[in-house]
């Protein structure tokens, strides 16, 4: 069964419970702040970046 073909709640619902069972696994590469999101597109576009970006709002750690 494929998630991206369903939408919705239930698609989060599964995701959330795949992550509790620790069969889904990210790998999270740097928590950024919106003001250094150029720097890290720079670096994923050159290949240098491995794995997700979190995206941290201002003022948050």
């Amino acid at each position: 069964m494929s998630l991206f073909r369903r939408r919705g709640a239930a698609v989060l619902t599964e995701l959330v419970g795949l992550v509790d069972t620790g069969d889904l696994k990210v790998d999270i590469a740097q928590r950024v702040s919106l003001p250094e999101l150029i720097k890290v597109h720079e670096e994923a576009e050159a290949g240098r970046l491995r794995g997700k970006v979190v995206v941290v709002p201002f003022g948050e750690d």
